[in-house]
């Protein structure tokens, strides 16, 4: 027994090596795509999300008791706005035009999302801790995209963290 566990012990050292290897020789990083890379933002006092350096993270200013702002995509193709503090939940708000609603388990408590229709738009929204998010549902990766952003969502202060930057009103997006 103790043979077999040595092999399977030296097995994995090997392939562990050879991988290591094989992804460092050039012609391994030929026609790679470039890897996402993440930061830590700060939307709330009490909240952050993980977003990918190229997206820009605005807050709205004059607010004393609730927080409001968006992130948006560097194209400005994706844009989520948002709200925290003391202030309704998409899910409170225009209940009829709400299409249907799904909850699933995060280890910072329940995320809800759904989607709400009007005669005009689709809208993604959901919740989760103190944090309420919505987005104009465009294409048929918008609710992904919102859902992997969110699934990222930690409580609590973030004294490292990126903040969200003031809007001004020379913004676009």
């Amino acid at each position: 027994m103790a043979k077999f566990l040595l092999i399977a012990f030296l097995l994995t050292q090997y392939d562990g090596v050879l991988m290591t290897l094989l992804e460092s020789s050039p012609s391994a990083n030929q026609g790679k795509k470039e890897e996402r890379t993440d930061r830590r933002v700060q939307l709330s006092p009490f909240s952050s999300l993980l977003l990918p350096t190229s997206y820009k993270a605005y807050r709205l200013p004059g607010y004393i008791d609730a927080w409001y702002g968006y992130f948006v995509s560097a194209d400005c193709s994706f844009r989520v706005n948002y709200s925290a503090g003391l202030v309704q939940t998409p899910f409170e708000t225009d209940q009829d035009n709400i299409v249907w609603v799904k909850t699933e388990p995060t280890k910072m408590g329940l995320l809800k999302y759904g989607l709400k229709r009007t005669k005009d738009t689709e809208q993604i929204i959901a919740s989760i801790g103190e944090m309420n998010f919505y987005t104009t549902n465009k294409k048929e990766t918008d609710l992904k995209t919102m859902l992997d952003l969110l699934r990222t969502f930690e409580r609590g202060p973030c004294p490292k963290c990126e903040r969200a930057w003031p809007e001004t009103p020379s913004k676009t997006c």
